[in-house]
């Protein structure tokens, strides 16, 4: 088990701070359900969906 924190540090430092601002822009539709849970991580839960408009 870790800290959200530590996740969080791990997530940055693979997936890198640019990519990561461009995830923090306001998404035209609404796509899900996101809450920052507790301190520590039991499980992590990741989705992916695709609009081909």
């Amino acid at each position: 088990m870790i800290t959200r924190e530590e996740l969080i540090s791990a997530v940055r430092g693979i997936i890198g701070e640019e990519l990561l601002a461009k995830a923090e822009l306001k998404d035209e539709l609404a796509n899900g359900v996101q809450f920052e849970g507790s301190m520590q991580v039991n499980k992590v839960a990741l989705g992916v969906s695709l609009n081909n408009r």
